[in-house]
């Protein structure tokens, strides 16, 4: 990978393990421990490199119509750095693999497989376990993990809307929902590095291999009996009434006339409110046209003429300018 002499110089030891390009000779290289921003010389800036350290306490996007801003946050501030929107994805997965491994969360011969945004959820595939973060922010420290060691179980339920990817611990059940148009990628993603990880070719062979013992279950379920004897209830037992808000009410047929009748009648109002009689355009004046053409004339024609090209050429120039600069706004300037 050839890198200009400023990025090499901020590097030092470290050698980039990514790198994304924005636009012109604009990129992005990371390393294990830090991402580099490279700006190359333009119109608005100079040739520059920003360093982030992968130490974050904490890791949001802000996306705008074509561009987003990754927003990092450490203990001592906060800092930032724009990106076209369309490399959004592809800075945030080899970023977020840095920021699991110095954190601790991966482990140093674990690899990040993929990251995935469905709105408030955001769902990290490694080869190793899987991290589920909840919030407006992408990554922080109030996670959960899925190390795959600790999987007894793995299902998927099809909804009108969204999949659960249902993941069983201990036995125990916990749902993931994200959207249906994603879920077929996110599936073939999850089973990879689980059926490498436990060395299956099938989602029933993985159940069969990940299925906790009959001992184990037989040992809860006595365990759970003898609670219910001893009378004492858990925590929490009470049964929570789940309610959703009514539909609201189709319109009776006499409503639906009342409000078509007054909607006409509104409707004819306005008309007649904006109806008036045509305009009358008005009479053409008179144009005298000259007969003869004097010398005076000509001579200003021809002046006129000499600044009509010299305005066409700056024109021109500033037309080559502001693609510059157009292009330059794209990559996050």
């Amino acid at each position: 990978m050839n890198l200009p002499d400023l990025v090499n110089q901020h590097l030092g030891d470290e050698q980039a393990a990514a790198s994304v390009h924005l636009g012109g000779d604009d990129r992005v290289y990371i390393t294990p421990t830090r991402t580099l921003v490279y700006r190359a010389e333009g119109l608005l800036s100079d040739e520059a490199v920003e360093e982030f350290s992968h130490n974050v306490e904490r890791l949001s996007i802000a996306s705008g119509r074509r561009k987003d801003k990754f927003e990092l946050e450490y203990v001592d501030g906060k800092e930032t750095f724009t990106v076209p929107g369309k490399r959004t994805d592809n800075i945030l997965q080899s970023l977020m693999a840095g920021i699991l491994s110095v954190s601790g969360v991966m482990d140093g011969d674990e690899t990040l497989a993929a990251v995935y945004r469905f709105s408030e959820l955001t769902f990290v595939v490694t080869s190793k376990r899987v991290v589920k973060h909840i919030g407006q922010a992408v990554w922080d420290a109030d996670f959960e993990e899925y190390p795959f060691a600790d999987i007894t179980g793995l299902s998927f339920e099809d909804g009108s809307v969204a999949t659960s990817i249902v993941i069983e611990r201990s036995g125990r059940p916990e749902r993931i929902k994200c959207p249906n148009e994603q879920a077929r990628v996110v599936r073939q993603t999850l089973e990879k590095e689980l059926f490498d990880f436990y060395d299956v070719a099938s989602l029933a062979e993985f159940n069969t291999v990940v299925a906790p013992d009959e001992d184990e279950d037989a040992e809860t379920e006595s365990a759970d009996t003898n609670f219910e004897q001893s009378g004492l209830k858990p925590l929490g037992s009470g049964s929570a009434s789940q309610s959703a808000p009514d539909p609201t009410p189709d319109p009776t047929p006499e409503e639906s006339q009342a409000t078509n009748a007054t909607s006409g009648a509104t409707a004819t109002s306005m008309f007649e409110e904006t109806e008036a009689d045509p305009i009358q355009k008005p009479a053409a004046a008179p144009t005298d046209v000259a007969s003869t053409e004097s010398a005076d004339v000509q001579a200003q024609l021809a002046d006129l003429t000499a600044v009509v090209e010299q305005q066409s050429a700056l024109l021109e120039q500033q037309q080559v300018l502001l693609e510059q600069l157009i292009d330059e706004l794209s990559r996050g300037r």
